[in-house]
């Protein structure tokens, strides 16, 4: 009876060592659900909030007040110099972004920034001018950004010394000025702008293109030949080209902007 019951016993013995050891070799499994900080990747997460909030801000347009001023000075390519004031005035009250009143003949002043005249050998011209300070009627000086959308010229400008359109059809005008640009858009911006803006009964007056996006090129009313470009430069108020001819901004140039601050 003893020497069945020992190999019994003995075999009880393996068994419970068997089991014991069950539970220690799955233990190395264990270090494997530690495989788990590939959770790191969770900081993807807030990276990729960042780009998005990033690309959010970009996007944001920047509030612009639409102004309308008139230049009280003459801008003329065959003499004008860099650095040169320049300065227009309100004509409709307006409000900028931060609720600054700009009252009408509040005054904008800028300088001209870059100017080229017709030349013997290169016969375009061309002229650029900033306005970045706002003189309300209080004496408030306060710095802004403005863009120059729309230029027309007052409407004696053709007859006095520019070349005429040749014709005189509610299109002549931006005909010329679109064959001037050399592009077929710009034609096709300007075109429907030949509105009369004023009633003396001498030609007919048409009004500058809009200017819709920075690379834009519109024609300036009044001006055959002579184009507004957009431009991406916040120095920049407004840029103007022309081909076989200088620019001659007079006194009274309307012009369209858009104002920030």
């Amino acid at each position: 009876m003893m020497k069945k019951t020992l190999p019994l016993f003995s075999m009880a013995l393996l068994t419970i060592g068997l089991q014991a050891q069950t539970p220690t070799s799955q233990t190395p499994s264990s270090p494997q659900t530690q495989s788990s900080p590939q959770t790191p990747s969770s900081p993807q997460t807030p990276s990729a909030g960042m780009s998005q909030t990033e690309s959010q801000t970009q996007e944001a347009p920047k509030k612009t007040t639409e102004v309308t001023a008139e230049l009280t000075k003459k801008i003329d390519t065959k003499n004008a110099k860099v650095g040169d004031e320049v300065e227009a005035k309100v004509l409709t009250p307006s409000k900028l972004p931060d609720g600054t009143e700009l009252q009408k003949g509040s005054k904008l002043v800028g300088k001209v920034t870059d100017v080229k005249a017709k030349g013997k050998e290169d016969k375009n011209s061309h002229l650029a001018f900033s306005l970045d300070r706002a003189q309300t009627k209080d004496g408030q000086e306060i710095q802004v950004q403005t863009a120059v959308v729309s230029v027309t010229a007052p409407s004696n400008t053709a007859s006095a010394g520019m070349t005429p359109a040749p014709t005189t059809g509610g299109t002549g005008g931006s005909a010329t000025a679109g064959a001037g640009s050399g592009t077929s858009g710009s034609a096709g911006t300007a075109a429907p702008t030949p509105s009369t803006t004023a009633g003396s009964g001498q030609s007919q007056s048409t009004t500058g293109g809009m200017l819709k996006h920075s690379k834009d090129r519109v024609a300036v009313g009044n001006m055959p030949g002579v184009m507004l470009a957009g431009s991406s430069d916040a120095g920049t108020a407004g840029t103007l080209h022309a081909q076989d001819q200088n620019i001659e901004l007079a006194s009274g140039t309307t012009m369209i902007l858009n104002v920030s601050n």
